[in-house]
This record gives C-alpha cells, sequence and structure tokens, in this order.
C-alpha cells in the first residue's frame, strides 16, 4: 500500500500507546487507517482489534478495502452495533430474555402513543420536542431520574422520558441511545464482565473522532483501561454535529493525553485544486479555537473560486443551473453526476430542484425530502400517469390509496391486482373495469373521468386540462391548505413548458418520469451535513447569507464556520459561492446581508461573477473589519441545560444573563442578524431569555431573542 511520508508515520507509530491523527478534508484518511489497522495485526488477533465509524456505509468500505488486504475478522460498525454485539452475546448479563433495535421511525410512533394516552395534544411540535428531549439527555448518558433541571418548562418532557423508559422495559426495545446507555452502565457496575471485555479488546481504532459525543467517549475511556489503546482519527476543523450530540472538546481533551509525538498531522491534500485548497485553509484560521494545521497539494492551482450575487433565490436558482449547462456543454467528460449544489437547509433546494426540472435536468435529493418525494407531489404525479397512460397499475394504486380512501384498499390488495393482469395477460383497465368494478363503482367513474381528461387536452391549454382532470377525481378536495404551494410550483411548470414550445402532455410526463429515474447521472442536491465525506468536480455553495449560512436557529457560530469550511472542501476542481439579496425563509420575504464568513475569504482567490458582487464584498469587508474591532457574541445559549427553548432559565442563570449584557446601553448602536440597530430596552421573557428590543433603519421596533440572532458591537 502506498502511502506518504506522514501517513506511513501514523501507521507505524507505538501500537500500545494512545495516537491522534489530525486528518485535514481530502488528506487519505481511510487508506491511513486501513493500514493502520493491517500494521496492528502484527501485534494483535485480529478479534481484538476494534474499529468504530459513524455510519454503516463508512464500516461497509473499510470491510471490503481490508479484505483486499487479506485481513478478515476485525469488527468494523458504528458505536452503536458495537453495543448491540455486546449486548446480544450475553443478554442475561445485560438483563434481557430477548431484544428488538427500534429505529427512528418507530421511535417517534411509540412518543406519539404514549402523548395519546397520557391526554398530550400531539400538534405544534410536542411530540418532535418530547423525543429530541429523550434523544439529547440520552447522548449525555442522563435517565429521567437524574436530569438535574428543575422547573415547570420541562416537567411534562421529564414525566414523557420516564414513561417511555418503563414502555421499553416492558417491551424489551432498544433506541440507539438505549444501546450506549446500557452498555455503560453496565461497564461501571459489573467490574467482572468490564476486565473481561478489556482482556478481550485490545485496542480500538476511531474515525472521525471529532463527532463523538459525551457517552461514546465515556465507554472508550471505560473500555481501555490502563493497558488498552485508541488510535483517534479525526479533523477538528470538520466537527459539524453539535446539534446531534457531538462535542469538539473531546478532541482537544484527547489530545491532551496523547504523547507529543503520538500527534500526526495529515496535510497533504489529493482532493482540490490549490486555489480550493489556500482559500480554505485561510478561511479555516479564522476560528478561535484550533489545532493548527497547514493543508497543501502538488495538484494543480486551478480556476478561482466564483462569487455570484443574487437578487433573490429565483434568480440564484436560474444561475446555478445556467452555470450547470455551460459546464456540461463545455468542459468535456464532466458529467451530471460530478455536480453538486449544497446548501444549509433543505428548504433551499426547492428552487433549485423546479429550475433543473424547468430545464429537463436529471438531479437527485440526497437527505431531507426531496420536491418529487413529497406526498402532493407524488399523488399529483401519480394522478398524470395514470391519464396518460389507464393501464399504468402503480399509478392506479397511488391514486385509489389516497384519493379514494372510502374504499379502504391497501397497497397489497392493489398490488395483488396487478399481478392478476399479469398472469391473465390482459390491460389492467381491463381487469378493473370487467372484474373490480362491480363492487367497486366509483372506479367506472374514474375512468370516465379518465376518458374525458383526455378529451379535454384537445380545447383547453395542458394545465387546464390537467387541472379539470384533478377536480373531477377529487384531488383538490383531498389536498390540504398547507401542501398547495408545491402543487402551484408543479403546474407552473406545465405551463412553462407549453409556452416553450410544448405540445404533448403525455411527451411532458414521459420525459420527467425518466428524468426522475436518471440516478446513476444525476446533479447531486443535499445539505452540507448530507456532503460530509464526499467530493465533487463542481460545487455550488448556495444561499451564504448572514441567517442563513451561519443560521439564525444554530447556538454555535464556530460551528457553523467549521460547516461553512465542509462546503468550501466539498469541491475538487470548481467552486461557485451565491447569495441571495432577498429570501423567503417559510413565512415571508427576508433581506439578508451577504455571510460575514465571505469577508474572510482572501480576495486573491476569488472571482467575482459580476461588478455588483465585487462591491457588495468589498463593503463586506470593510464592515467586517469594523466589527473585529470590538465584538460581543450573544448567539450561544447561556447553559447547557437551555439547549431546549422549552427549558426555563432558573434565577441564577438569569443573573448570569444580565452580567453578561449588562454593559448595553439605551441608545448604543449594535449590529443583529448583520443590519445596524438602536438598542432601546432590555427586557426577559417568560422563560427568562435575554430579549432586546431595538430601532433599525425603517425606524419600526423590533425584539429579538439574544438566543437565536447575531449580536455585534
Amino acid at each position: 500500500m502506498s502511502l506518504n511520508k506522514a501517513q506511513k508515520q501514523a501507521v507505524l507509530l507505538p501500537h500500545n500507546e494512545h495516537a491522534l491523527i489530525i486528518a485535514g478534508a481530502g488528506t487519505g484518511k481511510t487508506k491511513t487507517l486501513i493500514a493502520r489497522i493491517v500494521e496492528l495485526t502484527k501485534y494483535y488477533k485480529t478479534s481484538e482489534i476494534i474499529g468504530l465509524t459513524f455510519t454503516n456505509k463508512a464500516a461497509t468500505e473499510m470491510k471490503e478495502r481490508l479484505e483486499k488486504e487479506g485481513v478478515e475478522g476485525v469488527f468494523l460498525g458504528t458505536f452503536h452495533s458495537f453495543a448491540l454485539k455486546l449486548i446480544k452475546e450475553d443478554l442475561e448479563g445485560f438483563n434481557f430474555k430477548k431484544v428488538r433495535v427500534i429505529d427512528e421511525k418507530e421511535f417517534f410512533t411509540i412518543i406519539k402513543r404514549l402523548c395519546i394516552e397520557n391526554n398530550i395534544e400531539i400538534k405544534n411540535g410536542v411530540v418532535e420536542t418530547i423525543a429530541s428531549f429523550i434523544t439529547y439527555n440520552k447522548e449525555k448518558g442522563l435517565r429521567s431520574n437524574n436530569i438535574p433541571y428543575k422547573g415547570i418548562g420541562i416537567k411534562r418532557n421529564l414525566e414523557m422520558y420516564g414513561k417511555y423508559e418503563k414502555y421499553c422495559i416492558e417491551n424489551s426495545v432498544l433506541d440507539f441511545g438505549e444501546l450506549l446507555i446500557k452498555l455503560k452502565e453496565r461497564l461501571e457496575l459489573d467490574v467482572e464482565y468490564l476486565a473481561i471485555l478489556r482482556d478481550k479488546y485490545k485496542t480500538y481504532l476511531v474515525d472521525e473522532f471529532q463527532d463523538t459525543n459525551p457517552i461514546q467517549y465515556s465507554l472508550l475511556k471505560l473500555l481501555i483501561g490502563e493497558k488498552g489503546s485508541i488510535f483517534a482519527v479525526g479533523d477538528d476543523s470538520q466537527s459539524i454535529y453539535g446539534f446531534r450530540g457531538a462535542v469538539v472538546k473531546n478532541i482537544f481533551d484527547f489530545k491532551d493525553i496523547c504523547k507529543t509525538e503520538n500527534l500526526v498531522k495529515l496535510e497533504q491534500n489529493y482532493r482540490s485544486t490549490k486555489n480550493i485548497v489556500n482559500l480554505s485553509n485561510d478561511f479555516i484560521k479564522t476560528s478561535k479555537e484550533r489545532i493548527e494545521k497547514e493543508l497543501w497539494t502538488s495538484n494543480k492551482e486551478g480556476s478561482l473560486i466564483n462569487v455570484k450575487k443574487c437578487f433573490n433565490e429565483n434568480e440564484e436558482a436560474s444561475f446555478v443551473v445556467e452555470q450547470i449547462e455551460n459546464l456540461l456543454k463545455y468542459n468535456r467528460g464532466l458529467k451530471f453526476k460530478d455536480i453538486a449544489v449544497i446548501y444549509r437547509g433543505n428548504a433551499q433546494s426547492t428552487k433549485i430542484e423546479q429550475e433543473l426540472m424547468l430545464r429537463k435536468i436529471p438531479f437527485k435529493v440526497s437527505g431531507g425530502i426531496g420536491f418529487f418525494e413529497k406526498m402532493e407531489i407524488k399523488t399529483l404525479i401519480a394522478c398524470a400517469n395514470l391519464l396518460c397512460n389507464i393501464n399504468d397499475g402503480e399509478a392506479f394504486s397511488t391514486v385509489v390509496v389516497k384519493l379514494y380512501e372510502d374504499l379502504k384498499l391497501n397497497k397489497k390488495t392493489l398490488e395483488n391486482w396487478i399481478i392478476e393482469a399479469e398472469q391473465e395477460k390482459i390491460p389492467f383497465s381491463q381487469l378493473i373495469l370487467d372484474r373490480k368494478s362491480y363492487k367497486y363503482p366509483e372506479f367506472k367513474k374514474l375512468f370516465n373521468y379518465l376518458k374525458l381528461g383526455m378529451e379535454e387536452f384537445k380545447y383547453s391549454n395542458m394545465r387546464e386540462a390537467f387541472e379539470v382532470f384533478l377536480t373531477n377525481i377529487g384531488f383538490f378536495r383531498w389536498l390540504e391548505e398547507k401542501r398547495k404551494d408545491n402543487v402551484e410550483i408543479f403546474l407552473k411548470q406545465i405551463t412553462k413548458y407549453e409556452e416553450s414550445g410544448g405540445n404533448s402532455f403525455s411527451n411532458y410526463m414521459f420525459k420527467l418520469n425518466h428524468n426522475m429515474i436518471k440516478e446513476n447521472n444525476s446533479v447531486n442536491l443535499m445539505t452540507i451535513h448530507a456532503s460530509k465525506g464526499l467530493e465533487f468536480k463542481c460545487v455550488f455553495l448556495i444561499g451564504v447569507e448572514d441567517g442563513v449560512l451561519p443560521s439564525l436557529q444554530s447556538e454555535d457560530v464556530e460551528e457553523e464556520r467549521r460547516l461553512f469550511y465542509v462546503g468550501l472542501t466539498r469541491a475538487k476542481e470548481i467552486l461557485y459561492l451565491t447569495y441571495a439579496q432577498n429570501r423567503f425563509n417559510g413565512y415571508e420575504f427576508v433581506s439578508y446581508p451577504p455571510s460575514y464568513f465571505l469577508a474572510d475569504l482572501p480576495i486573491k482567490y476569488l472571482n467575482f461573477v459580476d461588478k455588483g458582487s465585487n462591491i457588495s464584498f468589498n463593503e463586506l469587508k470593510n464592515q467586517n473589519a469594523e466589527n473585529k474591532e470590538e465584538e460581543v457574541s450573544l448567539n450561544k445559549k447561556f447553559e447547557v441545560e437551555d439547549f431546549y427553548q422549552f427549558i426555563p432559565a432558573t434565577e441564577n442563570k438569569k443573573e448570569k444573563v444580565k452580567e453578561i449584557v449588562s454593559d448595553f446601553k439605551s441608545g448604543e448602536k449594535v449590529r443583529i442578524n448583520g443590519v445596524k440597530s438602536e438598542i432601546i430596552s432590555i427586557n426577559f421573557n417568560e422563560f427568562n431569555e435575554v430579549l432586546l428590543t431595538v430601532k433599525q433603519k425603517d425606524s419600526k421596533l423590533k425584539t429579538f431573542n439574544v438566543n437565536y440572532c447575531q449580536i455585534k458591537r
């Protein structure tokens, strides 16, 4: 296996000592891990080596690569799968006769059921709040009876946590968090069992160490004892999962217990061009706390990083897709799958999806729910497909299950009908009309509407004809009010298709369906979080605005900074950064200033797509310089216990907050979310959170909760 000097140094470190490998983006950490495992087999049996990853996908990839090196028998998996392995090997020791692990979906279902049983209204995100409360505390290793919080705000959450624990015990079920708590509790209480595991497993390799949470780190320290060793690989600059309980402090703490000579930095980047590597390097140096490293590459210099200012998200989407078309046209060898559009939040993909759909460019959305995966759109497409082909059994099934709920037909029954038609070698529509409609007369009406629907296209434009059909079959009656916006987006695309010269609804649907299934060569749409660990020849990082990236909802600006860095480092050759002056936030159109992260990018690596981008950027540079003279950041919650807004602060916290903001004065000028503001008053809400009432340039008084905004002098 070919290794560079630093990789080889890491692999050959003493086998029985702790080691920390700081692996920058694109520096070949997986290859180093594989080589280290191969090296460890000289000192340990493969059954004594444990490799811990954060995804099953990563574990599978490592297993395959190890097999190619002729190594088998090493455990490779997530912390949770390792805990499950230990529990299953000794059910009796863990006080189980049998055990079943539930996934996230079932976890939410149980919470919902318990809420109903306890007369708690399941609206306004109550189920999600309780579930988050339970998960958050489990990641800290806390049970319902040892959570140190007091106050009315969490009484309900604590009670439901207790009831959930009781349900799990009575039904012998474990969620992912419970796997780790069960293991930790036994290791702390059962000295004999702990000694057995310490003797059985000698060394642990941990991938993505910066993403460990408190209970995972506690488990590692318990398992290694005084003789075991940890080979940790990670990058503090890529710690972006604080919202899941990850604690970047773990990697700093582990660094302190490693010998200086056992800290190795992988700094040669094999992924990106010099310009992208240098830009990313200089940006992440602005972090307040980091382990020093200097990434470099022998790759070509590459093109400058493009910066584009847009008026709104519509212009942004149009620009991005236009650039994609140009790139495919003029870059020989570049394919759709080589391109990614990444963003801070799932909602940002909608406009991009619409524009790609309009221009007939195949795409897929990773993580979140893509436009075409939304229930109303899937049902709408089924209606359209059935209108184009009355023998489409799959479309018929979806339409009947969703729009004809009173018939109480399930997917399984309808699938059997499809099989029946295939076995009888008759058209599906014939089966329905000849054999099923006597019991379900509604089907005759449906097929009559289908016939009338196709006739309507002769007399009306495509959208009108389709809407008449949808009205007849009851689609709009079924459609919930909140889902109408997405349907309107779909219908507008039909109008645009017709205005651009399209004259066949069937042809439109054929192309749409064709684009939807071209998974192997599609433009990739995903959040920055979902892009972690991936790389693309061309990346569009959109929505680089103050309030979007960094997000107003984030409690940790430094994690937002690392998130931006991760976005930058996904690109191999071409990188675009876009920001919009106006963006719809789900409730209203908001004017966001450019992200102040842009001001920390060295201008020599940037290409401003138009003059407007340059002017705005220079203003931001000046503004950022002023802000850095004196900066007070209040965007973090003041205590860990305040992680959820439903948990009220105690009087002590209130006093602490008062101390932090006491030097603010009425009439003082500050910037809130980048907007110049004048402080009018400082108050507290019912949860004892700090509220600043300010006057902004529109002269209107506005009140901001300091836990959800960025404040700078």
